[in-house]
């Protein structure tokens, strides 16, 4: 076999190769979009970089497909920018942007992260990308033969992977060939464990994309913006609320990379659960969303979102407009989750704010765990007596945004009148806020129809 120049790898993130992160990647692409070069030192090298994530055309000189969808998608989260806390944001609409549009390499990315995490904890991977920058040396495959598969089959553990791999082989009794093999990939790992802060904040994205918008929110406690292995920066409020604005829009569009939870952890229960996979292809067990420990609600209730202008687009005929596929069963699956844990919330809230007023707080009823026809969710009372109606509306995102409200619920408001409001609740998997949108709702809410039904009637 000829000897080539370099220590393969499999690759785990856009860019392996002089590019660290994302943090100009946004400012290299408007330049190219508006026709220019990016604005670095070597503009020939960042070029070649963002061709190989997959950004410009072959040309060079324009944007490619992803390109032309991530940067308007990066523009409308607002982490068009070069602040590194943005980068998880950005590399997470990478991943959903990249799946509608059936990019191969996303796909890859996507293919190789569903295997290794079945065989290790992904959370693991995430947290000791020292270990995971050797697991994908020893991943790559020559000849028909990886020594990743030699780990797998002893049934390795990630604490067993070393980056002193040739006294593991050695262990082994392999040949010198393998030897070999293994100092060259020591020698390579040692060159390229710095970018592995990058390579950690993608597998992050990865894992949310896989796993589903309730475990997101574990992964967004738990970590933050990498600064060594094992050493994080919380991500800030901010940063977590778009995180979740993303995962909000995305799943209730129908997901994009199966947003479905196979995996579902609450944030007191990380470092409880055992995430680990025993044998391959086994899927971890569901953990319950768990709301967000809250006893005092003072700082929660906050004003209505202004109302925007909203300017709709129709999609005719001749658009090459991409429609996604929606997985109606995986969305109904991530929206109970969100809207059980948000039920959960209000109830909550609503003992809190009748705390002083025992004999109205005994009656408040979650109506709608025995019947969800009624048309809302919560039977309570206000602080002098009178009946009050709660539907809620939940979201991991922000506040203001769209929400769905049935024609069902909209009798019921016109028949309940100034009792029945809507308790709009954001922001649950990590500070979460809420207000109050009470009925009538023509001067607050635009109601667009978005459903007909039909009959042969």
């Amino acid at each position: 076999m000829a000897q080539s120049r370099y220590t393969p790898e499999v690759r785990l993130d856009p860019f392996a190769t002089s590019m660290r992160n994302f943090d100009d990647v946004s400012p290299n692409l408007k330049a190219i979009r508006e026709g220019g070069a990016p604005a670095v030192n070597d503009p020939t090298q960042r070029v070649a970089d963002l061709r190989s994530a997959g950004f410009l055309g072959d040309d060079g000189k324009s944007l490619s497909a992803l390109g032309a969808k991530i940067l308007p998608a990066w523009e409308r989260f607002g982490v068009d920018n070069d602040d590194i806390g943005d980068e998880m944001s950005r590399l997470l609409l990478m991943v959903l942007v990249g799946h509608d549009l059936e990019d191969s390499r996303i796909g890859s990315y996507v293919s190789y992260w569903r295997a290794i995490r079945k065989f290790f904890s992904p959370f693991e991977l995430i947290d000791s990308w020292d270990k995971l920058y050797v697991l994908n040396y020893l991943d790559a495959r020559i000849e028909g033969f990886s020594p990743g598969d030699v780990l797998r089959s002893n049934k390795a553990r990630l604490t067993d992977v070393s980056i002193d791999i040739l006294s593991s082989f050695k262990a082994l009794g392999l040949s010198q060939t393998a030897m070999d093999g293994a100092v060259r990939i020591e020698d390579a790992i040692k060159g390229k464990v710095p970018r592995g802060r990058h390579r950690a904040t993608f597998c992050m994205a990865l894992e949310i994309a896989v796993a589903g918008p309730s475990s997101a929110i574990a992964i967004i406690e738990k970590f933050g913006v990498p600064r060594g292995p094992r050493v994080w920066v919380p991500f800030s409020s901010e940063q977590k609320t778009t995180l979740m604005s993303i995962l909000d829009e995305y799943a209730s569009d129908g997901g994009s990379v199966e947003l479905a939870a196979d995996i579902v952890v609450a944030p007191e229960a990380v470092e409880a659960v055992d995430i680990t996979v025993g044998a391959a292809g086994q899927e971890p067990d569901l953990v319950p969303f768990v709301v967000p420990n809250i006893t005092d609600f003072s700082g929660v209730l906050v004003g209505m979102p202004e109302r925007k202008t909203v300017v709709t687009q129709a999609v005719g005929a001749n658009s090459t407009e991409k429609k996604k596929k929606i997985d109606y069963v995986k969305r109904a699956k991530a929206n109970s989750l969100v809207g059980s844990a948000g039920e959960e919330f209000a109830i909550k809230f609503e003992k809190w704010r009748l705390k002083d007023f025992p004999e109205l707080l005994a009656k408040i009823a979650h109506v709608s765990k025995d019947d969800d026809t009624l048309g809302y969710d919560i039977s309570s009372f206000e602080t002098d007596g009178t009946p009050r109606y709660l539907e809620v509306k939940s979201t991991l995102g922000g506040l203001d945004n769209a929400f769905y409200i049935s024609s069902n619920e909209l009798a019921v408001a016109d028949s309940l009148g100034g009792a029945y409001l809507v308790l709009r609740i954001a922001q649950l998997g990590s500070s979460p806020i809420c207000c109050e949108v009470r009925h009538p709702f023509e001067d607050k809410l635009t109601l667009t129809p978005s459903a007909y039904m039909a009959t042969f009637a």
